[in-house]
């Protein structure tokens, strides 16, 4: 009877264990494969934009991203652009590596702030001629010459997005 007893419990054991072994793993698909891509990026900051126009704000929209993974949100609102925003909700210290998306390319200020705390790259949809164009900021806000001397530009690169360039269109 003990011994049979012994039997049926290393049974249950040895079927236990298969179920549960540490190299026992699921299959990688295809969906589980995919990363976001800049284009997942810039859609959340035109949602981002998309909500401050909700909100009676600017359509400006930017999103921070460390790691593939989002750490701040920002919306324009009357004191502030969208970006200055989510690097206030991010934390200084937070942008440094990280890359940054926007539905409009970055004022002057926020260029030179995202520069100086070490931004990796900048994504932007709305070149500067249509932000003013379209009423979000004046032109005086992407006048070049309050770039400090000898400071080091982080890259910027302007990507096509329907959603964001109809939000600025008129």
């Amino acid at each position: 009877m003990k011994k049979s007893i012994y039997v049926l419990m290393t049974a249950i054991a040895a079927v236990f264990a298969s179920q549960f072994r540490a190299d026992a793993v699921l299959p990688i698909t295809k969906v589980d494969m995919i990363m976001p891509d800049n284009m997942v990026y810039i859609d959340m900051a035109t949602t981002a934009a998309k909500n401050s126009i909700s909100k009676g704000g600017k359509a400006d929209g930017a999103v921070i991203i460390s790691n593939s993974k989002q750490i701040a949100t920002g919306e324009s609102t009357a004191e502030s652009s969208a970006v200055a925003n989510a690097v206030k909700k991010a934390g200084e210290n937070d942008v440094k590596g990280a890359t940054v998306y926007t539905i409009n390319q970055p004022q002057i200020s926020d260029l030179v702030n995202l520069s100086k705390l070490g931004a990796k790259t900048i994504y932007f949809v709305n070149g500067a001629d249509n932000v003013v164009k379209g009423g979000v900021y004046p032109a005086q806000a992407y006048d070049e010459t309050a770039i400090p001397a000898g400071l080091t530009i982080t890259p910027m690169v302007q990507l096509e997005y329907p959603d964001a360039q109809k939000l600025i269109t008129r």
